[in-house]
Parts: C-alpha cells; sequence; structure tokens
C-alpha cells in the first residue's frame, strides 16, 4: 500500500483543485496590490460558486475551459474596475504594507501592463498622480516633479532632478500635458523596464509636448540601457548572433570593441552588430512608438540617441515592429 500516494477522490480532483488555485492566484494578486475589496466582489464570488461544483463537472475538456475562459473574463471586469475613481472613493488609510492610496494603484497598474492592458496600466497611473497630488503638500515649483521621482517601484532613479525640470518647463503650464508626465514620470525614472513601454508610449502619445517632454528624459537612460543590458552581437566566424557579450569600449566613430564569453574579443564592431537585447528601456520605447506608428515620438527618440538597433532578445528591432505594423 503506497501511504504517500493520492486518494482516489484526489485524483478525481485534480483540473478542480488547478482551477481554484488559479483564482486564488489571482486574488491573491490583486489584494497584495491594494486592490479595493469591492473591485473583487465578481471574481472571489464566481470562486465560491466553482468550489462548490462537482469535481467530475471540471474533468470534461469543454467545461473546463469555459470555467476558464469565465475567470479569465472576471479578471478583465476586475482591471477594468480598477480603472474608475469611484472604485477607490471609500479607500481610506494605508493599504498593504502601509502603502498609500497612489502606491496601490501604481500596483494595480503593474498587474494591467503584466496582463498587456495598457490602456487600462496608462488610466491608473493618471489616478495615482491625481492621488499623489492629493496626499502630499508640495510648497511650490517643481516639487511634486521631483516627489514622483521617488515613486520608482525599488526608490532609485536614473535622472537627474534638473533633467525632470527641463522636461517639464516644455509643457508651458499646460495642466493635462503635466498630468500625464507625472503618470509615466515614475516608471521612466525606474528604467522604463519591462512591461512599462507600451504603457508609457500610449501615455505620452495623448500629448504632442509630453512626447518633447519624453525625450529630454531619454538620453541618461539610454547610456544606461546600453552599457547594462545584455548584448547581441554577431560572431563573423561563426555567422551567428551570440548572446551575453559586453562592451569593452564606445568609439567616437560609433562602433564598439566588444567581449563575447569573457575571452574573445572584437574590434571596431559596427553599432548594426551589436544590440541590446531586452523587452525594456529606451529600446523598448522606441519599438513601440514604431509599432504603433508614432513617427514623431520616433524621431524624437532617434534624435535623443537611442540606437535603432536595440532589440529584443530574438533580435527584434524597431524597424522590424514597424514593418510587421504597416508603417
Amino acid at each position: 500500500v503506497n501511504l504517500t500516494g493520492l486518494t482516489i477522490e484526489q485524483v478525481i480532483s485534480k483540473m478542480k483543485s488547478s482551477h481554484l488555485q488559479l483564482y486564488r492566484t489571482l486574488s491573491s494578486s490583486f489584494r497584495s496590490a491594494g486592490a479595493p475589496p469591492r473591485a473583487l466582489l465578481e471574481l472571489e464570488g464566481m470562486q465560491s460558486s466553482a468550489s462548490k461544483t462537482e469535481p467530475q463537472w471540471f474533468n470534461v475538456p469543454t467545461n473546463f475551459k469555459s470555467a476558464t475562459d469565465s475567470m479569465l473574463a472576471a479578471q478583465g471586469d476586475v482591471m477594468k474596475m480598477l480603472t474608475f475613481e469611484d472604485t477607490w472613493k471609500d479607500v481610506r488609510g494605508r493599504g498593504p504594507r502601509g502603502r498609500a492610496m497612489s502606491q496601490r494603484m501604481r500596483s494595480s497598474a503593474a498587474l494591467c501592463a503584466h496582463a498587456g492592458e495598457h490602456v487600462m496600466a496608462g488610466t491608473l497611473l493618471l489616478l495615482a498622480a491625481r492621488a499623489e497630488g492629493q496626499e502630499e503638500t508640495m510648497s511650490s515649483g517643481s516639487g511634486r516633479e521631483h516627489a514622483s521621482l521617488e515613486h520608482a517601484h525599488d526608490g532609485s532613479h536614473y535622472i537627474e532632478e534638473a533633467r525632470v525640470d527641463r522636461a517639464f518647463s516644455i509643457l508651458e503650464g499646460d495642466s493635462t500635458a503635466r498630468l500625464l508626465l507625472l503618470a509615466a514620470l515614475p516608471v521612466l525614472a525606474q528604467g522604463a523596464l519591462a512591461p512599462w513601454p507600451p504603457t508609457i508610449v500610449a501615455l505620452c502619445a495623448r500629448h504632442p509636448k509630453v512626447m518633447e517632454a519624453l525625450c529630454e528624459l531619454v538620453p541618461p537612460l539610454a547610456r544606461t540601457d546600453r552599457m547594462a543590458t545584455s548584448l547581441l552581437v554577431f560572431n563573423p566566424a561563426h555567422k551567428r548572433w551570440e548572446k551575453n557579450a559586453q562592451i569593452k569600449v564606445e568609439h567616437a566613430d560609433g562602433t564598439f570593441d566588444v567581449k563575447l564569453r569573457g575571452w574573445e574579443n572584437f574590434d571596431r564592431v559596427p553599432p548594426q552588430l551589436v544590440l541590446a537585447a531586452g523587452y525594456g528601456g529606451v529600446g523598448g520605447l522606441l519599438r513601440e512608438a514604431a509599432a504603433g506608428g508614432h513617427e514623431a515620438l520616433v524621431a524624437s527618440l532617434l534624435a535623443a540617441k537611442v540606437s535603432p538597433f536595440e532589440s529584443t532578445v530574438d533580435a527584434t528591432t524597431a524597424l522590424h515592429r514597424a514593418a510587421a505594423a504597416g508603417h
């Protein structure tokens, strides 16, 4: 007798158990982000109903698919509900881990961005920027812009305050444009890491001056990106792309001396053969702008020294994204 084996009831219930576990994972993610309990009523009501359903029902593939589709639709409903100010109106005090409402909104925005819901993520970042204005008492001038830098998720940022001041001066007091840039600034200052580039581009593309201001903030991120990101380099000896290369020297003519695998050196490699591989950073911003057909933003990012050769880990560049979208 195998005393550690599953009982027949547990075997029959495996599909139901996995379904309920996914419900718990979704609910836990929203609660950890600090979403108001009222937004989760539908999702948790469906979870309660599923827990009362006979295990054999989930073993029918069409039933399991139907239940999973309904669950994911409910997840989308939660995200949509979070974008309404009324959902947050009764939220008082600090949420999980002592976070203010604006921080909880940003955490909820991150869930939306990870799910590919970048319009919803952008709306939540705007709500967070408004809430932050109500939470903080700033004397005058650019205090709020500087405070926004401190809301990068890890508390660090790559953009100096003087550059932030110049970016906001471009907006010439336009309150709509200012709110859009305030919404994007915390995640931009963190390095525009994945999954944020599509959200940042969607926000900034709403106003031409915000796109111009964005480009004022990009140069320090561009410098950090290429030196910190894992690189793809074309190896002429083997006629293939190689991962995990490092730049040793960047020459004035734009070429690079590169080290591969810690010992193999390539000198004066042209930039089109050195790709900063990743899904975030300024390369992510450029690819998203190109895919969306935002010509002015693409031109501004290139003028801000973002390399057109930055790519994803499968060597997809901004040019590939633009061509795939028919631009």
